[in-house]
């Protein structure tokens, strides 16, 4: 038996399970209803009684019965609208042999939902709705993906859309051709019960080859690592203390986080700790243990629960040995193999759809980053964007060396909700924290590091991208022991290298790179960053910010990049919510 979410009467009314064959049952007139995109088997109800109001978090499988492909209206008219949902049906019938009785063609009340059977194969698992919608997005780039994710919600048919006052109506697949959007308009004003297909005929054809490949619920072993036993003694005395009443939870979630950073696969995880914690139910120990792996969520030797089993035997923050290994052409053939076989692509950066230029433009593990401009032009509202953005990147480490917190972390919720300074203080002043959740990926250190410092914190959270704002205060930091930005420059890609990380390095450029003897500006070259430059020399990739202060246009270009195509676009600076917006690509 399959379950399903519905709202009722509108969406925030959420978190009725059903079965899913019931739906017709709470069809109501003038009376908006939603489902989940996904169906669920009976683990949700387990999920839902435990306190949670959405799927959100969900650690089972999740299901597809149909494909619902949405054709938003947006701000496009009613009539390209239609034309548009009609193309989608021709390319459906031409390139993936579907019969009329195959699509099920809905108004939605705006826009239009074209079901169609599941015609890729999709197996059920916990991955399945990041699974489907890279396929959508890469299969059916005209259809809207938002509703395509783990709480995702789509219009049931027959139901009032309240905005537009007009029914979600079916429209037979051969009658399309000869409608227009006034002759559905005028269907819709009604409620029609009962003018649907239930089911779909047998597909003679599937395209299980589309399928885009998503994450991994296995976490393999990073070779950089040390031995577990020697790099947190404190969670193996936490393990042999057994359970405590009063700590369960609190010493479960640092459990979960040394096995993920110890590389630990998820599977075994959730048995050892499903044997461990016997009292706690084990759906309850699954659901932390998933929460903790797919948040990378780390916790330091000053944690409450680590500093109380601390043990001079360990020595994690002991400095490795970094004499050189020697590597002969085998050696980097395999490791070659072994990344380009891998899902490199979801460990990697593409700069493509963020700063929406027409080529790939792709950081990947080990790329050192500089980021240059001059002071004002929103060099931190560049790198916050890009870390809002990259939510599936978890975790990303933000090294904050010239904001103070509150305002770093005011600009994050402004960026990432959309909202002015005011709306922020307005809704903090009245509510409780739940804004953050949109960048919980993201986490802080709002201090000056040392290199060392750094590598101890890389160790430590096993970031996947670090961004340091800014490189100049790390130069000049007296307890580097470094004085030179060419030697901050080579640790710094060391470090990339020995990690398998990526950072980006925000770099001020001189007085002397940003006006020429008459005072206008200058464009922008590898060698314009304060200094000496040998840092810029040093990144695989270069990208510089041009602009004026007092203008709202940034024009951002690539000015090094080894292994991609130059690019220059300009973005819109948004003073009021700090979100760069669209601009032009050249």
């Amino acid at each position: 038996m399959k379950y399903i979410e519905i709202a009722k009467g509108a969406l925030n009314n959420r978190g009725y399970i059903i079965q899913s064959n019931k739906l017709i049952n709470y069809v109501k007139p003038q009376e908006e209803l939603y489902r989940s995109y996904f169906s669920f088997d009976e683990k949700i109800k387990l999920h839902i009684s435990s306190g949670r109001k959405t799927p959100a978090g969900y650690v089972g499988e999740f299901y597809i019965d149909q494909i619902v492909l949405d054709i938003d209206k947006g701000s496009n008219s009613d009539e390209y609208t239609l034309a548009k949902a009609k193309d989608l049906v021709s390319k459906l019938m031409d390139m993936y042999s579907l019969s009329s009785e195959q699509i099920a063609f809905w108004f939605s009340g705006t826009g239009y939902h074209i079901h169609i059977p599941d015609i890729f194969e999709f197996t059920p698992s916990n991955e399945l709705p990041h699974q489907v919608k890279d396929t959508l997005n890469a299969v059916f780039p005209e259809a809207d993906t938002k509703p395509v994710n783990p709480r995702g919600l789509i219009r049931v048919g027959m139901t009032l859309n309240e905005k537009s006052q007009l029914y979600k109506t079916y429209i037979k697949t051969t009658e399309i051709w000869f409608m227009t959007y006034s002759d559905i308009y005028a269907i819709a004003k009604e409620q029609n019960l009962g003018n649907y297909p239930k089911s779909f005929p047998k597909l003679s054809k599937t395209f299980p080859h589309l399928i885009q490949k998503t994450k991994k619920d296995i976490v393999t072993l990073n070779s950089s690592l040390e031995d577990p036993t020697r790099l947190v003694t404190c969670m193996q005395k936490v393990y042999m203390e057994g359970e405590k009443v009063g700590t369960r939870h609190e010493r479960m979630i640092r459990m979960s986080s040394w096995l993920r950073r110890s590389g630990i696969p998820l599977k075994l995880a959730i048995t050892g700790l499903q044997a461990h914690f016997q009292s706690l139910s084990p759906y309850e120990v699954e659901k932390t243990v998933v929460d903790i792996y797919k948040k990378g969520y780390s916790f330091s030797c000053q944690d409450e629960i680590m500093a109380e089993f601390c043990d001079s035997r360990c020595i994690f923050y002991k400095k490795k040995d970094l004499m050189p290994s020697i590597l002969s052409s085998r050696d980097l053939e395999k490791k070659f193999t072994k990344f380009i076989q891998s899902d490199w692509q979801k460990s990697s950066i593409n700069l493509k759809n963020f700063l929406e230029i027409s080529s790939d433009y792709w950081i990947i593990p080990e790329d050192l980053v500089g980021l240059i401009g001059d002071t004002g032009l929103n060099k931190t509202a560049f790198a916050q964007n890009l870390a809002v953005y990259l939510e599936d990147l978890a975790p990303i480490l933000y090294v904050n060396t010239e904001f103070g917190s509150n305002l770093l972390f005011r600009r994050f919720v402004q960026i990432a909700h959309n909202m002015s300074k005011k709306e922020v203080i307005e809704h903090y002043r009245a509510n409780k924290n739940k804004l953050s959740e949109k960048f919980r990926h993201i986490h802080y250190l709002n201090s000056v590091p040392s290199i060392d410092e750094l590598e101890d914190l890389v160790k430590r959270h096993n970031p996947k991208f670090l961004i340091l704002d800014t490189i100049d205060d790390i130069i000049k930091a007296k307890k580097t022991g470094l004085d030179s930005e060419d030697a901050v420059a080579k640790q710094l890609s060391q470090l990339n290298k020995k990690y398998s990380i990526m950072t980006m390095a925000i770099h001020h450029i001189s007085k002397h790179a940003a006006f020429d003897d008459k005072g206008n500006s200058k464009i922008l070259n590898i060698h314009s960053g304060k200094g000496s430059s040998s840092f810029e020399q040093k990144c695989d990739i270069v990208l510089g910010i041009e602009g004026k202060q007092e203008d709202k246009i940034r024009v951002i270009k690539s000015l090094k990049g080894r292994d991609n195509y130059p690019f220059t676009t300009t973005k819109y600076l948004n003073q009021n919510t700090f979100k760069l917006e669209r601009g032009e690509d050249e």
